[in-house]
């Protein structure tokens, strides 16, 4: 079986781009959260700022940008 996706660009980018991320988003959220389950585990002692924080660190290892995804 194949699939085949098709899109209309310019102007269904952002469609586009939703599909051809979705694993990266996939990995990056996966990578969240085992950051949290550690967080929670071992009492690591971040602070909400800091989950914040890593929490971007890791979207931008996987290039990904919310801004681009959902504006």
């Amino acid at each position: 079986m194949k699939a085949i996706l098709e899109y209309d660009l310019p102007d269904e980018e952002k469609l586009h781009l939703m599909a051809i991320r979705s694993f990266d988003l996939a990995m990056a959220l996966w990578d969240v959260d085992q950051y949290l389950r550690k967080v929670d585990r071992h009492d690591t002692g971040d602070d909400i700022e800091k989950i914040r924080d890593t929490f971007y660190d890791i979207l931008t290892a996987y290039d990904i940008n919310l801004n681009k995804l959902i504006e």
